[in-house]
């Protein structure tokens, strides 16, 4: 059930476009499952998919091993950041569609597809960088109703770790739309596994927010906290260099 909880974002038939350069802060997030014994085929299709119609100037994509958690052993897409505009004007070639066709969806498992728009929340992240290769992504999954408790919280945190110059950065995601709307994204990058492992041991809660806080503003916080998130789910991806747009497309 996690597993499907978890694909907050699933195969999207992505291919070649007139890319807007307007950038933006909405990103769309997808699985792609390989079927089985099916891994080696679906990463040559994709290689040459997106050397074909996602390169430089193009609409980017960038894919990454998913390392953690019950996705593990799949790959993970983005593509962005975008505004809505942009989305909107996209237009896919027929040569896109049909590579894809048949490069790349043959090889995939799409029993459970469904897409996300993903929204920077850039004032709530600490920090905020893009540079991976690994990035390690804690889902929160926020009871209906009460985002704006949630984000009261997220301030307290970023308050917290300025206030103690924390030196793990975090950027802050907003699902926007999809099929669960309510979950907000943590994002840990670093340059491996070591520089991200803090993010790993650290509860959020046991930040040193009581001396910077207050004893009783910290508890009010966790209080929160324990009220609206329903549960987590966790892992940690890996960039694909080799099946990614170039950086900075």
């Amino acid at each position: 059930m996690i597993k499907r909880i978890v694909r907050i974002i699933v195969p999207l038939i992505t291919c070649a476009v007139l890319f807007a350069q307007e950038k933006g802060n909405v990103w769309r997030t997808w699985y792609l499952k390989p079927a089985a014994g099916k891994i080696v085929q679906l990463e040559e299709g994709l290689k040459d998919h997106v050397a074909k119609f996602h390169g430089k100037g193009q609409w980017p994509e960038y894919y990454h091993d998913i390392l953690t958690g019950p996705n593990a052993g799949s790959l993970m897409g983005w593509s962005g950041p975008h505004t809505f505009k942009a989305i909107d004007d996209r237009v896919r070639s027929d040569g896109d569609f049909k590579h894809w066709g048949k490069y790349v969806a043959p090889y995939v498992d799409n029993t459970d597809a469904n897409i996300s728009f993903v929204v920077t929340e850039k004032d709530l992240s600490y920090k905020p960088k893009d540079k991976g290769p690994y990035w390690h992504l804690s889902y929160n999954i926020v009871r209906p109703g009460a985002h704006s408790e949630y984000i009261e919280f997220l301030k307290a945190i970023k308050k917290t770790k300025m206030a103690n110059k924390d030196p793990l950065s975090h950027n802050i995601y907003r699902v926007a739309s999809g099929k669960y709307p309510d979950t907000w994204i943590w994002e840990y990058p670093g340059k491996s596994l070591v520089e991200i492992s803090g993010s790993m041991q650290t509860p959020a809660s046991q930040l040193g927010m009581d001396e910077v806080l207050g004893e009783k503003e910290a508890k009010r916080m966790n209080a929160i906290y324990q009220k609206v998130v329903k549960y987590r789910v966790r892992e940690i991806i890996k960039t694909r260099r080799d099946l990614s747009s170039p950086e900075n497309n």
